[in-house]
């Protein structure tokens, strides 16, 4: 499915920039503005008001900090603050029977179970054994292809009303190339030119961010550290920063387009 799904994107890519030239700017954010709406902010805003305790406070820390310009003490990041935050009320509520975010030693020890060092290794026979289900494949492969090739060209876009120019043939053809390459490592997931530029960008993340998060990524999957980051803290911590993404995304589509 992501073989298919990659091709898609590096011949895609050869044909975006004249889709670019050709739709205003106002169609490419308002459809990314949707997408926002839809995947990045409902979800993680039901999560926060589900355990608003967590939630709502460790999203009042960031908005204080990324909306209202305070500094946390030593310049700690809002981030990190809202995380420790989540912890603390998590944890301390587990110490009282009371659980909020689900927290738990027994959790926490099952996540240990599945620490260790594993190196991806080449999976061709896992991808190409697939093919016996081409049929099946293709008619969700093929629109979900277009789909990623929409995304990724409209966060070009968002990008660049960001004041960041970036080649689109370039960044589409990469996006195609590193799939390819992850899903014959046993990847069954998609890669995506990453949604949310703006708001990275105000965070003050630049392209060292990027390389740090790629290898932060690795270390953490490889190690099966993931298991353990999710057993110590509180998914509805960090979803705060998942919805501010959202806020910025939907917002630039107005600011970034004539009134």
């Amino acid at each position: 499915w992501v073989f298919f799904q990659s091709f898609i994107l590096m011949i895609g890519g050869f044909i975006a920039p004249y889709i670019r030239k050709i739709t205003p700017r106002a169609a490419l954010l308002g459809a990314l503005a949707g997408i926002s709406i839809t995947f990045i902010s409902m979800r993680p805003a039901a999560e926060m008001f589900m355990t608003p305790i967590i939630g709502l406070l460790c999203f009042a820390i960031i908005m204080v900090s990324w909306f209202g310009g305070f500094k946390y003490p030593k310049g700690i990041p809002a981030g990190l603050v809202a995380i420790a935050a989540g912890m603390v009320i998590a944890w301390g509520s587990a110490l009282f029977g009371l659980s909020y975010g689900g927290m738990s030693v027994a959790k926490l020890g099952a996540a240990f179970a599945n620490f260790g060092f594993s190196v991806p290794l080449p999976a061709f026979g896992t991808v190409f054994s697939g093919f016996e289900f081409l049929g099946v494949i293709l008619v969700t492969a093929i629109p979900f292809g277009i789909y990623d090739l929409v995304e990724a060209m409209d966060n070009v876009e968002s990008a660049e009303a960001a004041g960041d120019v970036y080649p689109t043939t370039r960044v589409l053809t990469a996006d195609g190339v590193v799939s390819l390459i992850g899903c014959l490592m046993g990847n069954p997931f998609i890669n995506a030119v990453y949604i949310g530029h703006p708001g990275w960008k105000t965070m003050g993340a630049r392209i060292g961010y990027s390389w740090m998060n790629g290898f932060a990524m690795a270390i953490l999957c490889m190690t099966g550290a993931a298991s353990v980051i999710a057993a110590v803290i509180p998914i509805e911590a960090g979803m705060g920063i998942v919805l501010w993404i959202g806020i910025i995304i939907g917002a630039q589509s107005f600011q970034a387009t004539p009134v």
